[in-house]
């Protein structure tokens, strides 16, 4: 049967196309006209074929072919039916997620007459979800969980930038920090802990006047990433708008490192690169320019930290990132350095040697997570790194009673190896609940050295 464009209307569970979403179908239908017949119920409504409808109307073609459902007042199980798992948006999955929850809810309102031999009972949503959607329960909980914590996300998704997964863990994981920030309000100390062993200085380390000219043994640091951590202040470093502004204001950080360490002294700075435009920002080795052509420093080592549980890319045009680099920048010539003869040492996993994770230049660890900070006031941190990246550069260039700076203190992860290793340490955060974190794992008799 025939009926005009006019009297037709888009069913309510339709996703509202725009024109832009029919340019296809306009050049079909144009050259070979309508093909096949919209699908409508007694309303009218077009229960299959809304895109069609709209290119119709767009070329302004008054009279189309339709075939008309006639099954009561409940068409959804039909619209499900009809629409299941073609190429949908985000939007449309999750609005047939909530049909079919609605369809199969038990309690007043269920129609136990919709049931067929393909869909046996209630219980069996999942399957009929996998059936509709073309996606499993759990894919769709995801998407829905992305939707309303970060609905700006479905645009890459449908995209093919990200899947739902990788989507759906990162928000995850931005919602856990998110909560465990919120927790614990920032602190503000008045006055530096000092204690035996250990200083800690709640301010920023540019200006680090309280540690004496030439004085400490080793500076070991892994400062924030650009924008690849959301610490609890926006406006620190890490968060700048370009690449130049945060290396100039990380070189600007470090200066006063090199007045504090020895001549036969020790620098190792861990950081990794990010993407900028689509394109890595190249920004460990604009750094490393600058503090060796701009300061005094010399490069003497690039270490590979290689890590054992990387983050799989979700891009397929992307590699995993399995690697980042810690340069060893000196003074002189005459800097302190001493192959290790693979000491016993007590890592966190129970590891009884160096050579269980060092081989020259390659350093081999999980990422670190939050396990080591339980237990603790403050049991969060953004980005804690591993103990076992800090062994080989202490253990390599210093003695017994020297002092190990970390002028990006964090979680006090350089500190708790200085500490177990019979090194004093100094720490600088700009973040107060830092410190107290680290104050309460320097002070735990688990992370002094073994008598």
């Amino acid at each position: 049967m025939k009926l005009e464009t006019k009297e037709l209307s888009i069913h309510p569970h339709s996703t509202n196309y725009k024109n832009e979403d029919v340019e296809d179908l306009l050049r079909s239908i144009d050259l070979f006209g309508q093909l096949q017949p919209l699908i409508i119920n007694t309303k009218k409504e077009v229960i299959k074929g809304n895109r069609r409808l709209l290119a119709c109307q767009i070329l302004k073609i008054k009279t189309v072919d339709v075939i008309m459902a006639d099954i009561g007042e409940n068409d959804t199980f039909l619209f499900l039916q009809l629409n299941k798992t073609k190429n949908l948006k985000s939007v449309d999955l999750l609005k047939y997620l909530e049909l079919i929850e609605k369809l199969y809810h038990k309690g007043q309102g269920f129609r136990s007459d919709l049931r067929t031999s393909t869909y046996m009972s209630r219980s069996d949503k999942n399957n009929e979800i996998k059936e509709m959607t073309g996606k499993s329960h759990e894919t769709m909980r995801k998407l829905k969980s992305v939707s309303e914590n970060a609905p700006h996300v479905l645009e890459d998704i449908d995209n093919g930038k990200i899947t739902i997964n990788r989507a759906y863990n990162k928000i995850k994981k931005s919602l856990k920090k998110k909560k465990a920030l919120s927790k614990t309000p920032i602190i503000n100390i008045d006055k530096s802990i000092i204690k035996n062993g250990y200083t800690l200085h709640n301010k920023s380390s540019e200006n680090m006047n309280e540690i004496e000219d030439c004085s400490v043994s080793l500076i070991f640091c892994s400062p924030p990433y650009f924008r690849r951590r959301k610490y609890s202040e926006e406006k620190g470093l890490g968060n700048e708008k370009t690449p130049l502004e945060f290396i100039n204001n990380l070189y600007n950080t470090l200066q006063d490192c090199y007045r504090v360490l020895k001549e036969d002294g020790s620098f190792y700075l861990n950081i990794a690169d990010t993407f900028v435009d689509g394109g890595l920002a190249m920004i460990p080795e604009q750094i490393l320019l600058k503090l060796t052509t701009e300061s005094k420093w010399k490069l003497r080592h690039k270490v590979v930290w290689k890590k054992t549980n990387p983050c799989v890319s979700s891009s397929p045009k992307t590699m995993t990132n399995g690697y980042e680099y810690i340069f060893h920048l000196v003074k002189s010539k005459k800097y302190k350095f001493s192959k290790l003869m693979v000491p016993s040492v007590n890592t966190e996993d129970g590891l009884k040697g160096m050579s269980d994770f060092v081989n020259d230049q390659i350093i081999e660890s999980a990422v670190s997570n939050q396990f080591a900070l339980q237990g603790y006031d403050i049991e969060y941190h953004p980005a804690p790194f591993p103990e076992k990246i800090v062994y080989f550069p202490i253990l390599s260039t210093t003695d017994i009673g020297d002092i190990v700076l970390d002028p990006f203190n964090g979680s006090g992860t350089t500190g708790v190896v200085a500490n177990k290793l019979g090194r004093k340490y100094i720490g600088y955060d700009t973040n107060g609940n830092y410190i107290i974190q680290s104050d309460q794992r320097l002070s735990d008799p688990k992370n002094k050295m073994a008598a």
